[in-house]
């Protein structure tokens, strides 16, 4: 039967409603919600489901090393094939990212699980609104000092989000981010919106423009609500300051 035929599909999915729930899958269990996802990945318009049935398998304790093994392969098709991309946001070619040093940096080993917001502690002028220059400066500025003052391969954030709104595309998906310690690195999506959020809030273009991000993100990698989280839930910190981890609040 050709991947994705809807019969396979249909019949797959009830066979899994029947089965009695329990903590522990067996292993015909296990290879229907992988076959399920196999099938359901041969078809664009349900990657979603496709994500839920493999982190399924991952997140479950019974699956056998070959089994996890599809299912972080059916990951990474995903993720290399299709990507992700937020719409309109500004490409390191275009706002001058310095060229990233693929030594320093661990390609991502692990599904995309939580989503941690920073900010960058330092103001941005005011003239940002009017001017996309003064963004991409910021963004630079950034990027230079993770690379030559931490020695980091690139900008530790994946994303990085102005006062005016614009989102840039800082380092790539495919590499694990630098930007909350150590292994909390892992399947941890950074953002970073540009300013100090200690003494005054982020900008309503910037907040508007970080929840869309962030709930783009949550559903293309089905990463859950309470998984988007501030940079203060891994360490001791005042990051991303206290207006900005008040507007994290909707996600608790």
């Amino acid at each position: 039967m050709p991947p994705g035929e809807a019969g396979l599909i249909t019949a797959l999915q009830g066979w899994i409603r029947r089965q009695p729930r329990s903590d522990s899958a067996t292993y015909w269990q296990v290879e229907a919600h992988l076959r399920l996802a196999e099938e359901l990945q041969a078809d664009t318009t349900r990657r979603q489901e496709c994500l839920t049935e493999y982190r399924w398998v991952l997140e479950h304790t019974t699956p056998r090393d070959s089994q996890k093994a599809r299912a972080n392969a059916g990951l990474a098709r995903l993720t290399q094939e299709r990507g992700f991309h937020f719409p309109g946001t500004i490409r390191r070619a275009v706002w001058g990212a310095l060229t990233e040093d693929m030594h320093e940096m661990d390609p991502a080993s692990s599904m995309w699980n939580w989503i941690t917001v920073h900010h960058s502690a330092m103001e941005v002028s005011s003239k940002v609104h009017g001017s996309q220059a003064v963004g991409h400066q910021a963004v630079r500025s950034i990027q230079a000092s993770h690379m030559n003052a931490r020695g980091y391969g690139d900008v530790g954030y994946h994303f990085l989000v102005d006062p005016a709104g614009r989102v840039y595309e800082g380092r790539s998906l495919k590499w694990q981010g630098a930007h909350a310690r150590g292994k909390n690195n892992v399947g941890n999506i950074g953002i970073c919106l540009l300013g100090n959020f200690e003494n005054a809030p982020p900008t309503r273009q910037a907040q508007n423009a970080l929840h869309r991000l962030v709930e783009s993100l949550r559903s293309g990698f089905a990463i859950g609500a309470t998984h988007v989280v501030g940079h203060g839930h891994w360490t001791s910190t005042k990051c991303p300051g206290r207006h900005l981890d008040a507007a994290l609040a909707r996600y608790r």
